[in-house]
């Protein structure tokens, strides 16, 4: 039913399953999965809570977590995306959807534990390294975008965000090699090309002023 693109249906039919059977933990999640793709998230943290009580498990409260942040109960999804952590400490997802309902300081300290904890996620650099660059350490979030293009070398984003950032550092050859590299991968973006022809004018200057 979901593949022939007829959702009320297929949520229909999994909420019957549901009610067969009340105690399979993973029927209920895949009931209150549906009910929250289809908007009806009071009723899928229902399920999410049932569910709980017979087994608890990390994509449960991932999805609880999600369930409360749309419905704007901030703490409560805190919780739950904690409660995944503790359980499956590796989760990547339940760190970065914690850290976006954070304040700074504690979405880095999130997002350093995920660290600590040996997730090797270039998406974890590369959002740690912002939130640094965002605090005023410049150095530490061109640190953290090397070690995110080291994963993902062909992510135009890290290469661009590493050019604004060793821009504001005054390094401003290695600032143009990495606009360039994001032009290599995403050719002709008049963003890309921006760039590079201000640090172009930055470095002719420069060049004129060693030469005087």
């Amino acid at each position: 039913l979901q593949q022939q693109g007829n959702q009320p249906a297929s949520t229909a039919a999994i909420l019957r399953a549901a009610q067969l059977a009340p105690h399979d933990p993973s029927t209920l999640y895949r009931a209150a999965f549906a009910l929250q793709f289809q908007g009806e998230t009071t009723r899928a943290v229902e399920y999410c809570l049932a569910a709980l009580e017979l087994q608890p498990e990390p994509k449960l409260y991932l999805l609880l977590g999600t369930c409360y942040r749309q419905l704007g109960e901030q703490e409560q999804a805190r919780a739950a995306y904690r409660q995944s952590i503790a359980l499956a400490p590796k989760n990547f997802i339940a760190y970065a959807h914690l850290s976006n309902i954070l304040e700074r300081p504690q979405a880095i300290k999130t997002l350093e534990q995920a660290l600590a904890a040996g997730i090797e996620h270039a998406e974890l650099y590369k959002r740690l390294g912002r939130l640094y660059f965002e605090q005023g350490e410049a150095v530490r979030a061109v640190e953290l975008h090397r070690h995110a293009l080291a994963l993902a070398p062909d992510d135009v984003q890290t290469h661009t965000n590493l050019g604004a950032i060793l821009k504001t550092l005054g390094q401003w050859q290695e600032a143009h090699r990495a606009y360039e590299q994001a032009n290599t991968l995403e050719p002709h973006n008049p963003a890309h090309l921006l760039k590079m022809a201000e640090l172009g004018h930055f470095l002719g200057e420069q060049s004129v002023s060693a030469v005087r």
